[in-house]
């Protein structure tokens, strides 16, 4: 990425600190304005006085008279209407002083050298969630009779591949891995731009690249593996064979993180999705952190009462799928819920058992329902995450969870073959599903 990018310009305020730059700007013009004044008078006075001391006008004052004038006229002259203002009132000094910066903590003086490090700093969240909007404008209405097309985008990723502090934005398109492609975007926090265009991403995975300026690009197929890193050097895209292998038989691919020490698998989000974005800081933290296990605590008494609620008297939920595939089924009475769950069938769910757990390491609990669903030969098992917010209970289902355990970390680890590892983050009407270190 070109330097110009990667450090920005200062003239543009940002975050918490905007509003105290772009005032302090402002009472510098003001300044300049007001001096500007001053300087005029000063020539005029000036002017003045040369044509009254030039033009011998010894019948209208004496020399020491018009001397005593001209230096009356200067000193008047050189006081400029700031001065005059700031002898009115203290108030208006306080308003065109420039800012103390010896005042400033080292902290505050980074954040206006470095804007893109403060924490409230969202611009490039804004401008992401807006590029989203205009993609999902290309995609049909869920019961429109255009289909999908290669065309279509479905799916996206965000991670840092640069390494400046802003994350890419990956968007994904296609129907199937015979057409799957996408376009990598970057993000200055003033504009999205795109880096790249129309990448191969059939039977491919992403993976994290933790100490270089890179993405790991995984694909595999029939046997066969390759690894790429994938570098963002002066804005283009850069990449770079890293591995390649073929297997035989049962043989297991290998790895990634055996070949880049590290690497974790990333998550996409569903195009509908904004919590990749909102949540973004907390997902890269939730994949390589290990929580303090809050299981076997004392269940919260509101959140207990809330769940006893909705099981035993029908209390209604709000239904959402945390990794988009499942049913999005609004708000909705809890037992109707669980007849509900199965979009293929008219099996309901029923509750195996109860846990009390923070999942998301936010501080508070929440209920989790192991849940069963009984079929000729084997049984379904989903997992409904009971979230109280602002006195309303939110619902997540995670399907297709068999042979999952639920960790003291808030992590669910599968069998050899759900073998990747994976939390939930969560927020109202939205839930997502992400990998996290094995």
């Amino acid at each position: 990425m070109p330097a110009s990018r990667l450090i920005r310009p200062q003239s543009f305020p940002r975050c918490r600190r905007s509003h105290k730059l772009y005032s302090d700007f402002q009472k510098f013009n003001r300044v300049v304005k007001i001096m500007k004044k001053g300087i005029v008078t000063v020539i005029i006075g000036t002017a003045l006085a040369v044509i009254l001391t030039g033009c011998s006008l010894s019948g209208l004052k004496s020399d020491s008279a018009s001397k005593k004038e001209e230096e009356n006229v200067q000193e008047q002259s050189a006081k400029t209407p700031l001065d005059q203002e700031e002898t009115n009132t203290g108030e208006e000094e306080d308003k065109v002083a420039p800012a103390d910066k010896s005042a400033e903590t080292p902290q505050e003086q980074n954040e206006a050298e470095n804007p893109g490090t403060d924490e409230t700093d969202d611009f490039w969240k804004e401008l992401y969630l807006k590029k989203l909007d205009r993609v999902r404008e290309q995609m049909p209405a869920f019961d429109a009779d255009t289909p999908a097309d290669e065309y279509t985008p479905i799916e996206y990723y965000l991670y840092d591949i640069d390494k400046d502090g802003i994350p890419e934005m990956i968007i994904k398109y296609g129907t199937c891995e015979a057409d799957y492609h996408g376009d990598i975007y970057t993000n200055d926090g003033y504009a999205v731009t795109p880096v790249e265009t129309d990448i191969g991403m059939g039977h491919t995975v992403f993976w994290t690249d933790p100490e270089e300026n890179g993405i790991i690009l995984n694909w595999g197929h029939m046997g066969s593996q390759g690894m790429q890193r994938l570098s963002i050097v002066d804005g283009r895209l850069e990449s770079k064979e890293l591995f390649e292998e073929t297997i035989q038989g049962d043989e297991d691919y290998t790895s990634v993180d055996k070949i880049v020490p590290g690497a974790v698998m990333l998550s996409c989000a569903q195009m509908y999705q904004n919590i990749y974005v909102t949540h973004y800081e907390d997902i890269m933290k939730g994949m390589t952190s290990d929580p303090q296990p809050t299981r076997g605590k004392e269940p919260d008494k509101e959140l207990a009462d809330a769940v006893d609620n909705v099981i035993t008297y029908g209390g209604a939920v709000v239904c959402n799928s945390a990794d988009g595939y499942g049913p999005n089924l609004g708000t909705i009475p809890f037992d109707e819920m669980l007849k509900k769950l199965d979009q293929w069938s008219n099996k309901p769910f029923e509750i195996d058992s109860k846990e009390y757990i923070d999942l998301n390491d936010d501080g508070r609990q929440e209920c989790v329902l192991w849940l069963k669903q009984h079929n000729d030969g084997y049984d379904s098992t989903d997992v409904c995450v009971l979230n109280l917010q602002d006195g309303k209970m939110y619902a997540y289902i995670v399907e297709y969870v068999n042979g999952f355990t639920l960790q003291d970390n808030g992590s669910f680890v599968g069998t050899e073959y759900n073998e990747l590892t994976f939390r939930l983050i969560f927020d109202r009407d939205e839930c997502m599903r992400y990998y996290v270190k094995q």
